[in-house]
């Protein structure tokens, strides 16, 4: 009550203002100066008080604005309505209590009237010291036009921001103004659940996607811009890189190729809706409750040309008396259909409600409305509630009045729930809502999957050529290469991949053995094995034979180590693998057929000869 003390000394004390106080009552005012007090005035508002205020301006062409500077109800007990206009019929600004201070609070720019109308209602018990607020007229709310000046990095020729996850962005926002941007304050909002406000701001996204970057510019007088900018940012993930090879192994001086494996995703822009929050639905008696959203995810150009384009409005609420109600859907172009119409609904319930008269919340059910229901809301089906009573059960029903008298309405703008209380004594909650549109609706021209522009090897020595994501390998010399690729897209986003290939020498044999000779035409070529091996232990290493180099080379086909040659030099090629899958060796030898039958006798004398120093007679 001290605010209410401080207030009254200053009106009785202070010199030359005599600026009128109006306490909250059922009589309208027109005034552009004073002071807007509770019912109490000077002390706390009463119990079971239900009031209806309008304020108009008296000054032409001017609005009114109330700033509150204190403000105490009891929290979900005791309520202040606005309504944005000069009944409750108006579109409902905002619904408070608590210590929820509603600061400035005037027409929006379509409420021609330039009057505002408050509802307060308090319940039985408890209370509390109400609230202040100075009241003035001002100026219609200007024409306002944001826009995104510059960004670093700059818009691509389709006019998107692409960047990779993590990359900062700075946004320049500007605005045009009918009157004067003096004062006017910049708030973004980045699609991804944050805001930031300065006309230039930086933000990085920290998860791959599709993102519409929205700017509120809000002038001295808390008018706002009455467009989307709907800047589209697209965030790419860098390449998925892998290199392949067909083994980690390779022989010396023999090429291999090494395949770099490089994926991409696709990014599907999905355009959903925001959902709303709680809004409380106090009794009332012809009093409407509304709770909006704002749709900016489609092509500004957009309209609904077809009911079955709006799949679902869901709500998910409680309420103890369906008969009270009227629950309307409304465009931003202003355009209404009826999603439960009044009267209808009897006694019950939608949800698990409280039907003790107390503010105490149930439990929300989810109810659809779309085409594809097969019944109304008042004639679903119902269940027991937890105190007996019959709820409509949770699912999908029609609408009421059709979505036919929504049709050729822009998609994106304020989409609003209004739900009127016909008769009084019950209450409820909408706990939440939200709109869904067709798939089809969505641009598909923002689903974007990244291209490849550079596959970059580090430069070695062992790669002997690249084609494309390929490089081939060459090694002179036994050892462990490892090998590097970076692989960029057309974001910037970069990755790289290493492999390692061990190369390995052959067996160190012996690659001049000598000849196999043989009388006969066969030939045990397992006798050349000592020659081949030489100090090699034999129990290490497989030795296979061959008709040709190349067969050796190819491993096939061998031929037996019985070997029956077919002419006098047949060359024979041996391939020498160990067993540790090291590279094989190959060499060759010949097999040669000799001759080795005994030489024939020649005479070395004749009989007629005499040997030197013999005698005999003749």
């Amino acid at each position: 009550m001290i605010k209410k003390y401080i207030l009254l000394f200053f009106v009785l004390c202070s010199l030359g203002l005599s600026a009128q106080t109006y306490n909250m009552s059922n009589v309208p005012v027109n005034t552009c100066t004073g002071t807007f007090l509770d019912s109490g005035g000077t002390g706390n508002y009463a119990n079971a008080q239900t009031f209806t205020k309008t304020f108009c301006p008296t000054t032409p062409g001017s609005i009114i604005r109330f700033v509150f500077t204190q403000f105490n109800l009891e929290n979900n007990a005791d309520f202040l309505y606005v309504y944005d206009g000069n009944s409750t019929t108006a579109p409902l600004l905002g619904t408070y209590t608590g210590t929820d201070l509603p600061l400035t609070t005037q027409p929006t720019a379509t409420n021609t009237s330039g009057c505002l109308t408050f509802v307060f209602t308090s319940d039985t018990a408890n209370n509390a010291s109400g609230w202040s607020a100075n009241i003035s007229c001002v100026t219609p709310c200007q024409t306002i036009i944001a826009s995104l000046a510059s960004s670093t990095p700059a818009p691509a020729t389709d006019n998107i921001i692409k960047i990779c996850v993590g990359q900062s962005i700075t946004f320049n926002g500007a605005a045009t103004f009918s009157n004067s941007g003096a004062g006017a304050t910049y708030t973004w909002s980045f699609d991804d659940g944050s805001t930031a406000v300065g006309q230039s701001v930086a933000h990085t996204f920290a998860t791959a996607g599709v993102y519409r970057v929205n700017l509120v510019v809000r002038d001295a007088s808390e008018c706002i811009n009455s467009n989307f900018i709907n800047q589209v940012v697209q965030v790419a993930d860098p390449p998925s890189v892998s290199i392949y090879s067909d083994s980690d192994q390779q022989c010396i001086n023999t090429p291999m190729d090494l395949q770099a494996i490089i994926t991409q995703q696709t990014y599907d822009y999905n355009c959903t809706p925001p959902v709303s929050g709680t809004t409380f639905l106090p009794d009332g008696n012809g009093v409407s409750y509304q709770t909006s959203v704002a749709v900016d995810c489609f092509d500004s150009t957009t309209t609904l040309t077809n009911v079955n384009q709006i799949q679902s409005i869901c709500l998910n609420m409680e309420h103890s008396f369906l008969g009270d109600l009227r629950i309307e859907i409304i465009s931003p172009s202003g355009q209404i259909a009826e999603l439960k119409s009044f009267p209808g609904g009897g006694g019950t319930y939608l949800g698990d409600a409280v039907d003790d008269g107390s503010t105490i919340a149930g439990v929300g059910f989810d109810y659809c409305f779309a085409t594809t229901g097969t019944t109304t809301l008042v004639a679903g089906p119902t269940t027991t509630a937890t105190d007996g009573g019959l709820t409509i059960q949770a699912g999908t029903y029609l609408p009421s009045g059709g979505f036919a008298s929504l049709l050729g309405s822009p998609l994106n703008g304020i989409w609003t729930i209004r739900v009127t209380d016909e008769q009084s004594i019950d209450n409820g909650y909408i706990f939440s809502w939200g709109i869904n549109f067709a798939p089809s609706l969505t641009p598909t021209s923002l689903s974007f999957t990244p291209t490849i522009t550079s596959v970059v090897w580090t430069p070695d020595p062992t790669i002997t050529g690249t084609s494309g994501s390929t490089a081939t390998i060459e090694s002179p010399t036994s050892g462990t290469v490892c090998y590097s690729v970076l692989v960029t897209n057309n974001f910037g986003c970069a990755s790289t991949a290493s492999k390692c290939i061990d190369f390995l020498d052959a067996p160190a044999i012996n690659l001049t053995p000598d000849d196999l000779e043989s009388c006969t035409n066969t030939f045990n070529l397992n006798d050349e094995i000592p020659e081949i091996l030489g100090a090699l232990n034999p129990a290490d290493y497989d030795l296979f034979f061959f008709a040709s180099l190349a067969d050796a080379e190819a491993g096939a086909p061998q031929i037996s180590s019985n070997f029956v040659a077919t002419s006098t030099v047949t060359t024979i090629y041996v391939r020498v693998e160990d067993f540790t899958l090291s590279c094989p060796a190959i060499t060759s030898f010949d097999c040669v057929v000799i001759d080795c039958s005994p030489p024939t006798p020649t005479a070395s004398f004749t009989a007629n000869t005499i040997c030197s120093g013999s005698t005999g007679t003749l």
